[in-house]
Order: C-alpha cells, then sequence, then structure tokens
C-alpha cells in the first residue's frame, strides 16, 4: 500500500472511531430521563466532548505510531511567540465574519435555512465549548489528522482534507459551514508552519469564547450587528466594514511578518 493510501485511510479510520464514539454517547443520552432542559442539554454537552476526548486519544496514539509524531513537541514553550495566537485569533474572526457577510448577503436572496440553534449559557457548556472542545478537536483535527496527512501529502492536501472533515462535523447550516471552514483554514495553515499546538487552542479558546455574546443584541452605527433573511445571518455594513479592515491587516501580517519567520521552519 502507497503511503498516500495509508495516510488516507488513517484518517479515514480516526474519523470512524470519533462517528463511533458520538454515536454511543448519542444513546447514552436518549436512555437518560431528564425531565430539566438546560441539565439535559449540559449532559449531552459532556457526552459529546466525552466521545471527543476518547477519539483524541485513539487518535493521538495511532498518529505517533504510524508517524512518528510526538505530542510533546507539539506543545513548544521555548521561544513562544505571543504575537501569533494574538494576530491568530483577530485572523480567524475577521476571516469568518467577513465570510459570513458575504455569503449572507448573496445566499440568502436565492434560498432559505434553518437559523442556528441557540442554547443557554451554564457554567457546563462554557467549560464544553471553551475548554474541552478546543483542546481535544485540536488533538484530533490539527495534531494527528494532519500529522498522519503531512507524512506523505503535500502542504495543501495536508491543510485542507482535516479541515473539510473539521468543517462538516461540526453540522451547520451552509452559511455556518463556510463559517468554519474559512476560520479553520486560517487555522490549520499557521499551524502547518509553527507545529505548535498551543497556539490553535490558544485561538481556539478565544474564537468560541466571543461566540458565546449575543451580537443580535449589539448596535453598531444605529442598528443590530446581526439580523436575519430567510434564516441567513445578515451583518451590519459598518462592522462588516470593520472586519474586513482587521482582516487585511491580518492579511499584511501573515504575509510580511508569519510567512518570512516560520515559512523556513515548515
Amino acid at each position: 500500500m502507497s503511503p498516500k493510501k495509508q495516510s488516507i485511510l488513517l484518517v479515514i479510520g480516526m474519523m470512524a472511531v470519533f462517528l463511533v464514539m458520538t454515536v454511543i454517547m448519542s444513546l447514552v443520552k436518549d436512555h437518560l430521563t431528564i425531565a430539566d432542559e438546560t441539565l439535559k442539554a449540559d449532559i449531552a454537552h459532556l457526552l459529546a466532548e466525552i466521545a471527543t476526548a476518547l477519539t483524541s486519544v485513539f487518535a493521538v496514539i495511532i498518529a505517533r505510531k504510524t508517524s512518528g509524531c510526538e505530542l510533546k513537541s507539539a506543545f513548544k514553550f521555548k521561544g513562544f511567540d505571543w504575537s501569533v495566537p494574538i494576530m491568530l485569533t483577530l485572523f480567524v474572526w475577521s476571516a469568518c465574519e467577513t465570510t459570513t457577510a458575504i455569503d449572507g448577503a448573496i445566499l440568502s436572496r436565492s434560498m432559505s435555512v434553518r437559523p442556528g440553534s441557540e442554547n443557554s449559557i451554564t457554567v457546563i457548556s462554557v467549560i464544553c465549548s471553551c475548554l474541552l472542545a478546543p483542546f481535544f478537536e485540536e488533538l484530533i483535527f490539527r495534531f494527528s489528522f494532519m500529522g498522519v496527512m503531512k507524512k506523505s501529502f503535500g502542504k495543501r492536501m495536508t491543510i485542507f482534507l482535516p479541515v473539510v472533515i473539521f468543517s462538516s462535523i461540526h453540522l451547520y447550516n451552509i452559511q455556518g459551514f463556510f463559517d468554519v471552514l474559512v476560520g479553520a483554514l486560517v487555522a490549520a495553515t499557521i499551524y502547518y508552519y509553527t507545529e505548535n499546538i498551543i497556539y490553535v487552542i490558544i485561538e481556539h479558546v478565544a474564537h468560541n469564547s466571543l461566540c458565546l455574546f449575543d451580537f443580535n443584541k449589539v448596535d453598531l452605527f444605529g442598528s443590530s450587528v446581526y439580523s436575519r433573511r430567510n434564516g441567513f445571518v445578515i451583518m451590519n455594513t459598518g462592522y462588516m466594514i470593520i472586519n474586513m479592515i482587521l482582516l487585511a491587516g491580518c492579511l499584511v501580517w501573515f504575509f510580511k511578518y508569519f510567512k518570512p519567520k516560520y515559512s523556513m521552519k515548515a
């Protein structure tokens, strides 16, 4: 078997384990009799993160055994560059928001979607969304998937395939899919060059924390930041321009500072 086929099969195998774990935890959730909807949602969150955690353990072991990926080498504290997670957070956020603005404005005129669900915020949901999910998902999709892919493939495939899988498993509507896809592409690119999992975990934590804010209730330049049309998020023009300017600045940082510094290390 060729190394490329082996890498693809390993990624498929790890993804299959994730799906099996998710189904098992879903069955456990369905057999629980809980009247309180908030508590039921919290338990669902915890079970989902247990599935992700178990998969991450399996994925890390597989990546180490088959591709020589050492987890401790991905946690690089020496020479830590704080500008990377800070700029990465701004980069991902502005890229996602700009994408949301563009596809919302275009797609909402020709189709409709079911709006994304809005769950109540609890201590458990915050811990799951802002701490557990970022840590375990980065171990699976960045460290393990990309580590296995990088052994046999070039940059584009190593980045793109795990990103598509990552975006697909979130089960959002089409606008949410493109939002996650673009943000994950940025994060995966930064990880590809740095091979420092800490950078993308920090960004993931920050991004998920920002997502807890209800931007529907935020007014900017006389109107709400977000509104809805046919289920799509429609963005306030002023907020959209701010994100486009921020994205332009992040692109300058990437090409003028980041890539020249880290491209030789990739």
